[in-house]
């Protein structure tokens, strides 16, 4: 009975995510960049190389405030999370910013997340908006 269990176990450990702490040299230069252009105020306290499936690679930095920036195996960013506080905003589509500031003034900025065909925006007041790759407004996810 134990070797079965070993056995039926044994798949999901191969695809298990792993994560593994790397230094600044390591991140894709891309990513690097992005870092310095958009974020110079804030300091890195710890980044991650995580491994998703053996099939995915993702650069996760964390700042101090618990600010948090992904990025894919080429480091273009995916998603930029403020854990509600409000984020940079000079890398956001101005399509996008501009839609924001005239449907929700007041609000700002504390989540991103890029996908392949949309963008997923949290602003503020808790509200989620999706606009398509071209940053045009499709609708308040709920």
């Amino acid at each position: 009975m134990k070797k079965i269990i070993v056995l039926l176990l044994f798949p999901m450990a191969l695809f298990a995510q792993k994560d593994k702490k790397i230094d600044w040299d390591e991140l894709p230069q891309k990513a690097q960049t992005f870092l310095k252009i958009n974020f110079t105020k804030e300091k890195a306290q710890k980044i991650l190389k995580e491994t998703e499936d053996y099939l995915e690679t993702i650069y996760q930095v964390t700042f101090q405030g618990k600010l948090k920036i992904k990025f894919d195996k080429n480091g273009n960013w995916k998603e930029v999370d403020g854990h509600r506080k409000p984020i940079p905003t000079r890398f956001i589509p101005e399509k996008i910013l501009t839609y924001i500031k005239k449907s929700f003034p007041n609000n700002e900025v504390v989540k991103i997340e890029k996908e392949k065909r949309k963008y997923e925006v949290e602003i503020s007041n808790g509200l989620e908006l999706e606009f398509d790759r071209d940053g045009n407004f499709l609708r308040i996810d709920s």
